[in-house]
């Protein structure tokens, strides 16, 4: 309100047109003098806000009313809210129309038909008039032929049975409330539904839950799980306004724009610092990217667990020592955890993740092509494993042998003899008891005598029996019935270890998983797994790490690792037998098998 002479003041109103021009009975002319506001010019004025509306512009009524000082009911700083509603909505004077554009951004329309061809419904929720949201819509490439749009007086009359029937061509809601918003992404995504009677009828006060119960927005949860089957629409919302903020919270991602306000920042999950649509679509492909790295390394991770485990249980089947100690395999979960965690987290997104269509919220975290990937890979190693287990080396007979001309399993090169002052059960060579009864069993006694289960222990004259009938005689049972230590681990000293075969067994199991890291970049049909390498420098470091640490736990190792130094031809046949694993990841590719169409929300046309 402005003061005048002569005690007036001037109330001026400004507002969207349609709301305003109904409380206004006269127009200012082109001289300032006031006329009646006739049918004709009523039919001007909405031509004319058609017309901007048309052109994507915004458009502001601006009016005004002079009225004496005498006849305000308080003070201009005391007055009500009702006070001032009942001095604006009648008798007033349209100044003008004005029309305001605030121009899409050039990218805008290049990164909605992207988001659109990702399989991403882009919809407005608008506070402008209809005519001007659809312009803006069209101009965007959101609205489209046979697409829908309706202002928010309507939207919230729609049961949710006749807004379910809309939603797939719903793009554009003008003229919305605040909580038009939250009711579209409730429906859309089901969060925040009411579950029950109490909390329905918290949400619409004054309501019957018997009578209206299906006839109102947002719904419930029993009625709306019916309708959706498969679960809901995985939903992003962007806002900028405190208003916004309950949409923000129920949708499945929450984007606030970064000049919006401290409460939509707060009540979002992403934040755009430059309130540019096509910044969300790079969070879409940042979202997809991080998805399928998850999936890649799950699927290097099992293909690791199923190798090690049937590798070791057919190793333990067959009676021999098992192929990988705990030590390896602490090695090799550092290469499937960390490691794999590093090359394959760390690949950047690419525009081919926009080509696809979205997944559902349960859709199989590994899909088809996956489980083909690792089973031929498995098969593959399991296959290379298991022939050097029991052709890469000799026989029982402790003799060199095999592919590679070395003794089979692990084995001592050259023993000293173990002091016997250590053994507390013993016998010396004439068969008398010289030990404590507690301990480990003596070298002695592996040579001349035996043990029975109990806590006496005899002297025994056994000494020159060598066919050992006098300690059978006896009631002394064999050795293999005791859980006691062999001669070997007991009486003897290894002075220098042979664990060559199975080193080479561990190392192509090792190369094998270098080089499966590279296949496993590619989860679906794409055999060229060495594209984008060049774009992630972490791949490669870690492939050279764990190469580096390769040899030197190899060539290093000992008995901590229970490893061998290998030969030059050991180690080139070890590393190609690791290669293979890329010739069978293109061959499997060629294997027909496709991702179940039931895993997407939408079908790409």
């Amino acid at each position: 309100m402005i003061g005048l002479r002569g005690g007036k003041v001037r109330v001026l109103v400004k507002g969207a047109p349609e709301i305003v021009a109904k409380y206004c009975t006269h127009y200012a002319t082109s001289t300032g003098s006031l006329a009646p506001l006739s049918d004709a010019k009523v039919q001007e004025l909405a031509d004319a806000q058609d017309a901007m509306a048309n052109a994507q512009k915004r458009v502001i009524c601006l009016a005004h009313k002079d009225v004496d000082a005498s006849s305000l009911p308080a003070a201009p700083g005391a007055m009500t809210d009702e006070d001032i509603d009942a001095l604006c909505t009648s008798g007033l004077c349209v100044d003008a129309y004005v029309g305001i554009i605030d121009p899409l951004r050039p990218d805008v329309p290049a990164s909605v038909s992207t988001a659109q061809a990702a399989g991403v419904k882009v919809r407005m929720v608008t506070g402008d008039n209809l005519k001007t949201a659809v312009a803006i819509a069209d101009k965007a490439g959101i609205f489209k032929t046979g697409d829908i749009a309706m202002e928010g007086p309507e939207f919230r009359k729609l049961t949710p049975a006749q807004l379910d029937e809309m939603l797939p061509r719903l793009t554009v809601l003008a003229r919305s409330a605040p909580e038009d918003k939250f009711l579209m992404v409730t429906r859309l995504n089901g969060k925040n539904m009411p579950k029950n009677k109490a909390e329905w009828e918290a949400a619409h006060p004054g309501c019957s839950w018997e009578k209206e119960k299906d006839l109102l927005l947002p719904g419930y949860v029993e009625e709306w799980s019916k309708r959706h089957p498969g679960g809901g629409d995985i939903v992003g919302v962007t806002g900028d306004g405190t208003n916004d903020a309950p949409a923000l919270k129920a949708a499945d991602v929450g984007l606030a724009m970064n000049s919006g306000t401290s409460v939509a920042k707060e009540a979002s999950d992403i934040v755009v610092l430059d309130d540019n649509f096509s910044s969300i679509v790079t969070a879409i492909k940042w979202g997809r990217c991080v998805y399928d790295n998850i999936r890649k390394f799950l699927q290097f991770q099992l293909t690791v667990n199923v190798v090690a485990l049937l590798l070791v249980f057919i190793g333990a089947l067959s009676g021999q020592e098992p192929p990988l100690n705990a030590v390896q395999m602490l090695w090799v979960n550092l290469i499937m955890d960390t490691m794999g965690a590093l090359a394959l987290g760390t690949e950047q997104p690419t525009d081919a993740l926009l080509a696809r269509p979205p997944y559902k919220r349960d859709a199989a975290l590994v899909n088809k092509p996956m489980w083909r990937n690792i089973l031929f890979q498995s098969a593959y190693q399991l296959v290379v494993l298991l022939l050097l287990l029991f052709l890469g080396a000799g026989g029982s007979s402790g003799e060199p042998g095999g592919w590679f001309n070395v003794v089979s399993g692990n084995t001592c090169k050259e023993f000293s003899s173990s002091s016997l002052d250590n053994n507390l059960y013993a016998w010396d060579t004439a068969g008398k008891y010289v030990g404590t009864e507690t301990g480990t069993v003596g070298c002695a006694t592996f040579t001349e005598g035996t043990l029975k289960d109990g806590s006496s222990y005899p002297t025994l004259s056994c000494a020159d029996d060598l066919t050992y009938t006098c300690m059978l005689d006896k009631g002394y049972d064999d050795f293999s019935e005791y859980d006691h230590e062999s001669f070997e681990e007991n009486c003897l000293k290894c002075d220098e270890p042979n664990f060559v075969h199975y080193s080479i067994i561990f190392n192509a199991f090792v190369w094998c998983q270098i080089f499966n890291e590279f296949n496993a970049r590619s989860i679906g049909d794409e055999w060229n797994v060495w594209v984008g390498l060049d774009k992630n420098p972490v791949f490669m470091v870690v492939i050279v790490v764990t190469i580096a640490l390769q040899v030197f736990i190899i060539e290093a190792g000992g008995y901590f690792t229970k490893t061998s130094g290998l030969t030059a031809m050991q180690w080139v046949i070890s590393a190609l037998l690791g290669v293979g694993a890329i010739p069978v990841g293109v061959i499997m590719r060629f294997f027909p098998v496709t991702e179940d169409p039931a895993n997407f929300a939408v079908q790409l046309k």
